[in-house]
């Protein structure tokens, strides 16, 4: 459906069921950034192909926030848990296939063609 989901795990969980099977929180980046993406100086409609992969991490104040990498784009997106708020783009990427993190210090991409890419945080902005 294109959205981003997070469920909380449940205090007292049941055989069967460790998760509220209601969604916590719900972020749809269509409402986010409205329908048009910017890419460059041309503007393009957003495409619903879904997510590639996605991965926590914290920054280096210890803020939880989520990777994402969608089909459709050559960046990965941060967003601030629990609220999905925007907290920055790691561009270039390419062709994302997995994701990863030393927590508070680095985020770490690697692209369908083998390349490993490493961002650092400095001044609190990756």
């Amino acid at each position: 459906d294109g959205l981003v989901k997070a469920w909380q795990v449940l205090e007292q969980p049941t055989p069967g069921m460790v998760v509220n099977p209601t969604p916590d929180y719900s972020f749809d980046k269509e409402e986010e950034g409205g329908d048009q993406q910017q890419q460059g100086s041309r503007r393009r409609p957003r495409d619903r192909s879904g997510v590639i992969v996605m991965a926590g991490t914290t920054d280096q104040a210890g803020t939880p926030l989520l990777m994402v990498s969608y089909n459709s784009e050559t960046c990965v997106r941060l967003y601030k848990l629990p609220e999905f708020s925007c907290r920055g783009v790691l561009t270039p990427t390419g062709d994302i296939r997995a994701l990863g993190s030393v927590p508070g210090t680095v985020m770490l991409t690697g692209d369908g063609s083998g390349k490993i890419r490493v961002f650092q945080w400095v001044g609190g902005l990756p």
